[in-house]
């Protein structure tokens, strides 16, 4: 490899993740007044949970994609390229809702198409970190990025709520589309390290796209098999707090005011900047798999604390106690991946990985929405079949408390599941000293 793709500085990638967060910030913003309005639109769950779904379709779908042609292409390009197409369609966007034009059908290609410019983006700058920085800082360097994802979650729902009042959604995505020439100034101001581009070895770029599929599979599976049962674990996460995440706007909004759901959404978002600055400040983790698993439990604790209680400072607690969570699970999955497996072919193992990690969403985002306005929520309404209950008297009656049902029966299988694997799963929990380092 020469010498340039040798080079690292985290100064260098500090500067390129605050031009992402900055970026970040614009598409939170726009995706959280989005939200707003469409449930003020609609009043349904369904139509919000669906909006859930078609934005996590095309990272399904195209991730693999995106992983081979991040292993292929210019890493920089594509995200130069993807930038710049997301920031024109916020632009339509605006102009839609500015001429009264956008409808609520509209809404769902076009988060579709702002989905896929990022899911071609997300592997290329990911499969980046390990060209950018030394080995020692990788797990700062995924704290900085969770960061960067906290400071949004906490500054979203408080700028947007104002800003939905003020500008509202077409004055947001405009800022969304100034947002673009901050992140894409600092792509353009540094060389992003690219290793040497792998052949091409179908007859089409979709052959080899479905080569690379199954060599990841196969590499996982044969030599790196304790990375995929992690990798399953943590599908497994997915597929339960997925399902609650995809409710929590939804119950929150029918038991409150838009300023309670905006308040509620700041705290979680400033307990997610919380753990993700803590992740920057700990020293390197020799027990990241141990830690995922006790991590994991305790977020079961907040789904439950969800369900049972139903002031929103409670809520708003149990909620926190789950995000929490979140930042430092996400940072020691991605630094064991990035430290264990071949970096080669780090494009192409996040394109498999995400594939992985969004299947769970795609099916909770489709179902949770229709099981909580056509089952759960009828069985705990005033003359349901459980509001005489014992259940009844435990989780409450009225709007909401379905959803709350939901959270209480989500969070004890999480506990279950993630306890039992903290417990009994001795192969996962011996794999830091058995997997050697590859970077």
């Amino acid at each position: 490899m020469s010498k340039k793709f040798q080079e690292k500085s985290f100064i260098k990638f500090l500067i390129i993740a605050f031009g992402q967060f900055v970026s970040l910030l614009g598409s939170g913003l726009s995706n959280f007044a989005l939200g707003i309005w469409l449930f003020e639109t609609t009043g349904k769950a369904t139509y919000f949970a669906l909006t859930i779904t078609v934005y996590f379709l095309p990272i399904f779908l195209f991730s693999p994609f995106a992983g081979s042609l991040a292993d292929r292409k210019s890493r920089k390009k594509i995200i130069i390229l993807t930038d710049t197409l997301d920031a024109l369609l916020k632009i339509l966007m605006a102009g839609l809702f500015f001429t009264g034009n956008m409808k609520i059908w509209l809404v769902y290609p076009l988060i579709f198409l702002s989905s896929t410019l990022g899911a071609f983006q997300g592997p290329s700058f990911r499969a980046s970190i390990p060209f950018l920085v030394e080995k020692e800082k990788m797990s700062k360097a995924h704290g900085v990025l969770q960061l960067a994802n906290s400071a949004e979650g906490m500054l979203s729902p408080i700028l947007g709520v104002a800003l939905y009042s003020l500008i509202g959604l077409e004055g947001i995505f405009a800022l969304d589309f100034l947002s673009y020439f901050v992140a894409v100034s600092t792509i353009f101001a540094f060389k992003i390290p690219q290793p040497e581009f792998a052949k091409q070895i179908g007859k089409s770029f979709t052959n080899t796209v479905i080569s690379d599929f199954k060599f990841v599979f196969n590499y996982l599976l044969n030599e790196k098999r304790d990375l995929l049962y992690l990798a399953l674990c943590s599908t497994t996460f997915t597929l339960i707090g997925s399902h609650g995440m995809t409710l929590f706007p939804p119950m929150v909004l029918s038991m409150f005011d838009n300023a309670t759901y905006g308040i509620i959404s700041s705290i979680q978002g400033g307990a997610m900047v919380l753990s993700s600055f803590l992740i920057t400040l700990l020293p390197d983790n020799k027990h990241k798999v141990r830690t995922i698993f006790l991590i994991d439990t305790l977020a079961g604790v907040g789904f439950m604390t969800i369900g049972f209680f139903r002031s929103w400072e409670i809520m708003a607690l149990g909620i926190s106690i789950f995000i929490f969570a979140i930042p430092s699970v996400r940072v020691l999955n991605a630094t064991l991946i990035q430290t264990k497996a071949d970096k080669e072919i780090l494009g192409r193992i996040s394109g498999f990985i995400t594939v992985l990690g969004i299947s769970p969403v795609i099916f909770t985002s489709i179902a949770s929405g229709p099981l909580a306005d056509y089952i759960m929520e009828p069985l705990l309404s005033k003359n349901g079949a459980l509001a005489n209950t014992f259940i009844g008297e435990f989780i409450g009656v009225g709007q909401g408390r379905g959803i709350a049902l939901t959270f209480f029966i989500l969070g004890t299988l999480m506990v279950l599941f993630f306890s039992s694997m903290l417990i009994f799963n001795k192969r996962l929990l011996t794999m830091e000293e058995r997997l050697p380092d590859k970077i």
